[in-house]
């Protein structure tokens, strides 16, 4: 983690954030499609689902057509190319490449930051209760040590989610700002 943090911290490269953001977005789309379309038959898939869900990811406005597709890959390369897509066009949006890396260091941050001080109080408690787990006669470290782990890899899946779920919200905002700055009038609009 403090390795993955202090790359976030010390890379100048717009697209080495970019590649670690959208290996989490590609990471939870495919989660998702896998969870609702895992069915053999199509008819089974829950297409439905998966359109909500990416639309809690995606901005509102972001058109998808999953229904017409016929296989588990073909719905995550769809959706991996609408992420990539409506990426690149609210980054022309904002129209300042180095408002759009500091946006994506601070999304990238803010969860690791946030999600690993909760971890640390998490492994605070999982001490405590291994203490107690050495009263029925189990081994304490080896305890703590499958706890532990367990708890890591949560902590990876839930900076994964929160990533996904907050990087376009945030593109998405930043990028009404930046239509408000450019054409005032238009700003009334949308307000």
């Amino acid at each position: 983690i403090y390795k993955r943090r202090r790359t976030i911290l010390t890379t100048d490269s717009e697209e080495e954030l970019q590649d670690q953001i959208f290996e989490m977005i590609d990471a939870e789309i495919a989660q998702v499609v896998n969870l609702h379309a895992s069915a053999s038959e199509k008819d089974e898939w829950n297409l439905r689902e998966i359109e909500q869900t990416m639309a809690t990811i995606f901005p509102p406005d972001t058109p998808l057509a999953i229904g017409e597709l016929d296989s588990q890959n073909a719905i995550i390369d769809y959706l991996t190319e609408k992420a990539e897509s409506v990426h690149e066009s609210m980054s022309k949006e904002i129209n300042d490449p180095e408002q759009v890396k500091q946006i994506e260091r601070g999304v990238l941050l803010n969860s690791i930051d946030t999600l690993w001080m909760d971890h640390l109080d998490a492994l605070d408690n999982l001490r405590t209760a291994v203490g107690l787990r050495g009263y029925g006669q189990r081994d304490p470290l080896v305890e703590y040590k499958r706890d532990a782990y367990g708890l890591f890899r949560q902590l990876l899946s839930s900076i994964q989610n929160q990533v996904a779920y907050s990087i376009y919200k945030v593109l998405a905002a930043r990028s009404v700002q930046a239509r408000m700055h450019a054409d005032p009038k238009q700003a009334q609009k949308l307000l």
